[in-house]
């Protein structure tokens, strides 16, 4: 990954959730004082797994989505949590 950054911020929809995902993998997943107070955690991709990855960006999506593509996505995958209100 030369030139690339190895380090991405990925938006979060709930900051319980951020707190247990900074628990869960603190290898992979972590934060900065210039976050406090912001749903978003940084990670390091030469330390997360793909599956990490993918449920972080995909929680990154559902913060941003609009509420009719976030619903769809929710029933069509009905083992993620639902978007929130």
């Amino acid at each position: 990954m030369s030139g690339c950054s190895s380090i991405i911020p990925v938006m979060r929809r709930c900051g319980s959730r951020t707190r247990a995902v900074l628990a869960a993998n603190p290898d992979a997943f972590f934060t900065i004082p210039h976050f406090d107070g912001y749903s978003a955690v940084l990670v390091q991709l030469r330390k997360v797994s793909p599956e990490a990855l993918q449920d972080a960006l995909t929680d990154g999506w559902l913060a941003c989505a609009p509420r009719a593509l976030a619903d769809q996505y929710a029933q069509d995958h009905p083992t993620r949590p639902s978007p929130p209100l």
